[in-house]
């Protein structure tokens, strides 16, 4: 579990990767360590990711300048970019 009880569904797509490399322990290790020490992605990890919640945003507005015409299906289909951004 996550060392303060908090957790987000994207530390699943972490874990699930580390996982194909590296044994269950060490895992275990380097989730501790994104989870606890403030410089590595602090408050990606919370039911309520505000910091991954912005970062998100960023991502769409980039998406936005980069190929509008997808960002805009996005948009209109309601597809929100904390929907898909966390798996890249």
């Amino acid at each position: 579990t996550v060392a303060d009880g908090d957790y987000h569904q994207g530390l699943g797509y972490v874990s699930s990767f580390l996982m194909l490399t590296l044994p269950t322990p060490e895992v275990a290790r380097v989730l501790h360590v994104l989870s606890t020490q403030e410089k590595y992605l602090q408050g990606y990890w919370k039911a309520a990711p505000q910091a991954f919640g912005r970062d998100a945003m960023v991502f769409e507005e980039l998406l936005r300048r980069r190929d509008p015409e997808i960002a805009q299906k996005l948009r209109g289909a309601g597809v929100v970019p904390e929907a898909y951004a966390q798996k890249w």
